[in-house]
């Protein structure tokens, strides 16, 4: 199931400055750098296939970057 996950929602996936926000009937991707410029939307629409801010790492809500 990861493997559908990953690919439904692309670069966000692997992007440390990605933070997944649940709710009781969805999920959402927040980039945190939607906080300081503009030119990223806040919740992207996924998935997300080129990003100039991507930067490969653990997410700050991964609890396996531990």
């Amino acid at each position: 199931m990861a493997d559908a996950d990953e690919a439904a929602v692309g670069l966000c996936w692997s992007c440390r400055h990605a933070r997944v926000v649940e709710t009781p009937r969805s999920r959402f991707w927040l980039c945190r750098l939607s906080a300081t410029d503009a030119r990223f939307e806040r919740y992207p629409r996924l998935p997300v296939r080129a990003c100039p801010g991507h930067e490969r790492g653990p997410r700050e809500d991964d609890a396996t970057a531990e």
